[in-house]
C-alpha cells in the first residue's frame, strides 16, 4: 500500500482536488456535461488551429491511450463541440476541427482554469511556485523515461 505521505499520493490527492475547483468554477458559467480532460483538449485544438491535428497528437500530448483519446472525440463530436475532416493526402486520416461552439466553450472553460491558477497561485510565493514547477517537470522527465520493458526496484 502506497503510504499517504508519498509525493504520487500527494500528486494524485492535488490533481483530484484541482479538477474539484476547476469544475466548481465551470458550473458558474453553466458547463455541467464536460470535463477537465475535454476542455484541455479544446484548448489544444485552439492554440493549435495553424496545423492539423489528429487523434494520436492527442494520446500524445495528454499522455492518454488511444481508447480513451477516441471516448473523448466522440463525446465532443456528439455534443458539437469538433468536428472531423478527412484530409487529401490520406482519406483515412481525420484531422480534428473546433467548431464555433468549441470555441465558445474553450472560452469559458479558460476562465473556470484561470480562477484556478488564481487561487492556487495565492498558496506560493514566486520562490515556491519556481520550485515546484522544477520538481514537477523533474518528475515528469523521470517518468516519461520509464517503459514497460525496464526492470524496476521495489524497496
Amino acid at each position: 500500500m502506497v503510504s499517504q505521505n508519498s509525493v504520487g499520493f500527494a500528486i494524485k490527492g492535488l490533481d483530484h482536488l484541482i479538477h474539484r475547483k476547476i469544475n466548481l468554477f465551470a458550473r458558474r458559467y453553466g458547463l455541467d456535461d464536460v470535463t477537465i480532460t475535454h476542455s484541455f483538449i479544446l484548448h489544444f485544438l485552439r492554440a493549435n488551429e495553424d496545423h492539423d491535428v489528429f487523434q494520436r497528437d492527442l494520446e500524445s500530448n495528454f499522455h492518454i491511450t488511444r481508447s480513451a483519446v477516441t471516448n473523448i472525440v466522440q463525446f465532443l463530436e456528439r455534443s458539437g463541440y469538433i468536428r472531423r475532416e478527412a484530409v487529401p493526402e490520406d482519406a483515412r486520416l481525420k484531422k480534428i476541427v473546433l467548431t464555433e461552439q468549441g470555441i465558445e466553450l474553450d472560452n469559458k472553460m479558460k476562465y473556470s482554469i484561470l480562477e484556478t491558477e488564481h487561487y492556487i497561485d495565492s498558496a506560493l510565493s514566486a520562490k515556491e511556485r519556481e520550485q515546484f514547477l522544477l520538481y514537477c517537470q523533474k518528475i515528469r522527465l523521470k517518468l516519461e523515461d520509464f517503459t514497460d520493458n525496464k526492470e524496476v526496484k521495489l524497496c
